[in-house]
């Protein structure tokens, strides 16, 4: 009993002091799960397209986005249309070091139009998320907070454990009872549905937090590999354009289709071609293979393939799409953009509950 005083404590403590945070992350969470339809609907100019058989060829695409940007900018990487009506999406920098978003009708290579890539609602609402507008300290935070949320939840279901022939009584709510305890009911229930759904966001979000953390702690028990781009293997000026990089990458996994492109710097460097295959279910957006061509001389510098990931590798790859959803397709987004409502739930009923608990406390005193 004196443990169980103990754990309620922790609980509502917790609850008090990282709560309001883990609403906001829930809400904000459920939001950026359908960042990209809800960024088309808010934008139908700038992000949608006509569905057509066959897209523009990537130099021509290219070429038509190089001239529509302003003199002295440098091209970063695109990100191709991956969905009937998507776009693809050109990021550059300007001469002041601003970031950019340049669209284009995949089909017609037609720019549709441009935005700064960091100033638009959807990546406000994703830099909350991320680092809550706060830049390192805003993830140190997060990574704090979500140890902190392991134990508020653990302590939830501890203390919500019904003991045997009372399953049902702690998985409904008596909505004809009193409000007192049709709120105790309902903050009880829909913790014990969605508590272990809600661990693997926690969890997952101290890695998305605290990425160098959590891999030091992988790797003593698990080799886990750098995938920083590798050294270009000639030094010299770019050589190779992006659609020969490309069709290089394609040579080298024909089967593939590409995703995300990294270009290399003015200078020289090294292209970064993402691609996906089909069956490829843990990265909707980004493809689970990478060739690296040398923006030289047009040589694969490197391969990253599932195939040589060692365990460590698939833990720390799986850490972003069961956070995002993205990890089991549509179904997997679904619940988490709903589990991502229940914190505010918990949240509203957890303080009811407590200013219910302290009105009495001061009625006795």
């Amino acid at each position: 009993m004196k443990a169980r005083r103990w754990l309620s404590a922790v609980h509502r403590y917790l609850g008090l002091t990282v709560g309001l945070l883990f609403m906001l992350l829930g809400l904000s969470g459920s939001i950026i799960t359908y960042q990209e339809e809800l960024d088309a609907w808010l934008n139908p100019a700038l992000l949608t397209a006509a569905n057509c058989g066959e897209r523009a060829r990537l130099d021509v695409a290219e070429a038509a986005v190089r001239s529509a940007m302003p003199t002295g900018a440098h091209l970063q990487r695109a990100r191709l249309a991956h969905r009937l009506g998507g776009v693809t999406s050109w990021f550059y920098l300007d001469r002041q070091g601003l970031p950019w978003e340049m669209t284009q009708d995949p089909c017609t290579a037609r720019v549709l139009g441009v935005r700064q890539a960091d100033a638009h609602l959807l990546a406000w609402i994703y830099r909350l998320h991320g680092s809550l507008l706060m830049g390192d300290a805003g993830y140190v935070l997060l990574g704090v907070t979500a140890c902190g949320l392991l134990v508020l939840l653990g302590c939830g279901i501890w203390l919500w454990w019904p003991r045997h022939g009372r399953w049902r009584s702690a998985l409904t709510v008596k909505w004809s009872s009193s409000p007192a305890r049709w709120q105790f009911d309902l903050h009880r229930a829909s913790g014990s549905y969605s508590g272990l759904l809600l661990l693997v966001p926690a969890f997952t979000g101290i890695y998305m937090a605290l990425p160098p953390v959590t891999t030091s702690v992988v790797s003593l028990w698990s080799t886990v590999t750098s995938y920083d781009p590798p050294a270009s293997d000639v030094a010299g000026p770019v050589a190779v354009n992006l659609r020969q990089a490309v069709d290089r990458a394609l040579e080298t996994l024909p089967d593939a289709n590409p995703k995300v492109l990294v270009m290399p710097a003015d200078g020289g460097g090294v292209y970064e071609i993402n691609l996906f295959k089909t069956g490829d279910r843990q990265w909707r957006k980004h493809g689970e293979w990478t060739v690296f061509i040398g923006a030289t001389t047009g040589r694969v510098l490197r391969v990253d393939a599932p195939s040589g990931h060692t365990a460590g590798d698939r833990f720390i790859r799986w850490q972003f799409p069961l956070h995002s959803g993205e990890a089991f397709g549509d179904i997997h987004r679904l619940v988490v953009a709903l589990a991502g409502l229940v914190p505010s739930l918990l949240g509203v009923t957890g303080v009811l509950m407590w200013l219910r608990k302290r009105r009495k406390s001061h009625r006795h005193c």
